[in-house]
């Protein structure tokens, strides 16, 4: 199958993105910080992962730099804008896998139901230090009437969450 290559949107005349997930910058003259034009030159661009397993790459249009995810280039690219409320999902759960194919834009519960599937996301039960047990940090936020964020923040940063101290439990 022959590769496909779109314009980066917002980056016309710089950047490339194909359907196989490869980012290329296009030739072209640039004029340096002192004053001196420089030949940029055709080439495929090194592709880092990102924090959370996600492939990006480093994008630079008249000195502004900015990091993007590179699935999200391919969908937009091919597909369209992001349209408001879903995001960019990995059909087989591979963050790597940056093929056109293996690409959809989806709403985020989806998106964590496809995690669950493909085992990326766990639920842990918690307990609180007098020692009650909860299937989740959503449940146990949930009974004591605080946000899911805080309980989370307290088992990850030692504070106290509604006079408790949290931890989560291996199963």
């Amino acid at each position: 199958m022959i590769e496909r290559w779109k314009d980066v949107p917002g980056y016309k005349g710089y950047y490339q993105v194909s359907d196989a997930g490869r980012v290329r910058s296009l030739s072209r003259i640039i004029i340096r910080s002192n004053g001196y034009p420089q030949t940029v030159r055709n080439r495929i661009l090194k592709l880092s992962v990102g924090t959370y397993g996600h492939v990006q790459v480093l994008l630079c249009r008249i000195g502004h730099r900015v990091t993007r995810t590179v699935h999200q280039l391919v969908l937009e690219a091919f597909i369209g804008r992001c349209p408001k409320g879903l995001e960019a999902c990995h059909n087989d759960g591979v963050h790597v896998n940056n093929q056109l194919l293996n690409l959809r834009w989806d709403t985020h519960k989806s998106n964590m139901e496809d995690m669950g599937r493909h085992g990326l996301r766990r639920v842990l039960p918690v307990r609180r230090s007098d020692g009650k047990l909860y299937e989740s940090c959503k449940a146990a936020a949930k009974a004591v009437g605080v946000h899911r964020s805080s309980v989370s923040r307290s088992i990850y940063c030692g504070q106290h969450c509604a006079g408790y101290t949290w931890e989560f439990i291996n199963v």
